[in-house]
């Protein structure tokens, strides 16, 4: 889905903790972790339907290194 909007909001600073050691132990962005879980909750809701969720793609592949 592409990412058009900023948004930005004050939490508590145990919430934002919480947020960035869940966000690393997931491998994600605080920022994806809250775009995630905002639209988990959505979908549950009904305010939105999964269908309506476009896919993201990559524009290009992932190049495949070796280590």
């Amino acid at each position: 889905m592409e990412k058009d909007v900023a948004f930005s909001m004050r939490m508590n600073r145990r919430i934002r903790a919480a947020l960035k050691a869940a966000a690393k132990k997931d491998r994600r962005t605080t920022s994806s972790l809250v775009d995630k879980v905002l639209t988990d909750y959505l979908i549950k809701e009904g305010f939105i339907k999964e269908p309506e969720i476009e896919i993201e793609q990559r524009k290009f592949p992932r190049k495949k290194i070796t280590l």
